[in-house]
Order: structure tokens, then sequence, then C-alpha cells
């Protein structure tokens, strides 16, 4: 029996540069056609790689759909984490722990990739929910609790200790609402106060922690 042959995997510098400008064509392909007109010879042209270039990376339009969702997935949260590790040391003191300097930061980093390309973004999402590729949609979000269980919430007065139940809890307390306005109210992306709710719901959320787990006189 015929093995298949293996698609190439980007290892080298080239392959990678390429790969991400594939990604970077079909995302602006399907924010600006959609899912309809999205197909690999459109793709082509978008990108300016051959046809069989693309299909060096990806057996089909499915996989080169279900492969840019979990980019761009890891693409947020790789961004969640760099503000997660921002030393907050040379912050001024204040009277209580506040961390929503970092809070803030980290939420708006989420909604402008959300919100960058909502059809896009709402067209990756709504095809990984239906092919059963929910991993597309998790991976990155588990590693961001993985972080969040690591030691790294930090306020201004330390840090603050969170289990594998809090850093669920929290991490989907965040992204669920973000999901929902993508998936059913756009418009919430463009008002302050969805930005400020989400803020301070995890301001409430680690305040809380910190406060429980302060050492007593």
């Amino acid at each position: 029996m015929k093995q298949p042959a293996k698609r190439r995997q980007p290892r080298q510098d080239r392959a990678q540069k390429t790969k991400l400008l594939i990604f970077e064509a079909a995302s602006r392909l399907l924010e600006q056609e959609g899912l309809e007109n999205f197909n690999t010879n459109r793709l082509a042209e978008v990108s300016g790689f051959s046809v069989g270039t693309i299909y060096q990376y990806f057996a089909d339009k499915r996989a080169i759909l279900l492969a840019l969702a979990q980019h761009e997935q890891e693409r947020a949260m790789a961004e969640v984490r760099r503000l997660l590790m921002v030393d907050l040391a040379n912050l001024p003191a204040a009277d209580e722990p506040a961390p929503s300097p970092r809070a803030r930061p980290i939420v708006r980093a989420i909604l402008q990739t959300f919100g960058g390309r909502q059809r896009a973004n709402k067209i990756l999402i709504d095809l990984a929910l239906q092919s059963g590729e929910q991993r597309h949609l998790d991976s990155p979000v588990t590693a961001l609790t993985s972080l969040l269980t690591s030691g790294a919430v930090v306020g201004r007065h330390g840090s603050v200790t969170l289990s594998e139940t809090d850093a669920f809890v929290l991490t989907q307390a965040v992204i669920g609402p973000i999901r929902a306005a993508l998936m059913r109210n756009e418009r919430l992306f463009r008002k302050p106060q969805f930005e400020d709710a989400l803020v301070d719901l995890i301001d409430a959320f680690v305040k809380r922690r910190l406060f429980e787990q302060k050492p007593t006189a």
C-alpha cells in the first residue's frame, strides 16, 4: 500500500516565512471575500505563491483553514503570555494590590486580535467548532491556564498563586465573553465598557486571591 507523501515541515527560516505569508494572505482573503470565495487558486493569487507551493505545506483547503485557526489563536495567546511576564517591579507603590496595569493590556491585546479581522476570526472559530476540532481553539487557552498556575500573576505588592481550577475559571471567564461577542454581537468590540467589564472581572478575581493569601499578623 502506497504511503501518503509527507507534508513539508517548516524547519528552515525560509519555509517558516512562507507559511506565515500564506497564513496572512488566507486571513485577508477570508476577511475580504468570505468562505464562499476561499480556495487554493484564489489563495495562490492573493499570496503570490503557486498552488503547488501551497500544497507542499497543506493537504487541502480544510487543512489550511484549521492550521490558520490554530495559528491565530496561538498568536493572540503569545502576546498575552508576553504581557503576563512583564516585570511590574518599577511601578509606583499603591496602598492596595492593583493588577489592572497588567490586566488591561492583556484584555486589550485579546480584543484587538479578535476584533481586527472579525469576519475572518468568526469564520475560523465556526469552522473549528463544526469540524469537531476544538483542540485548535483550546490549545493556546490551555497553555495560558498553565502559565497562570506558574506564579506569573503579579500585583504591585507581590504575586498571587492560582490553583489549576482558579486559572481555568479565570481564563474561560475572559475568553468566553470575547468569543460570544465575536459570534453574536460584534459591536461590543468597539465599546470601552466591554473592555472595562473584562478588566474589572480579572481585578476582582486576582485581588480576592491576593487578600486570601496575604499573611496575617
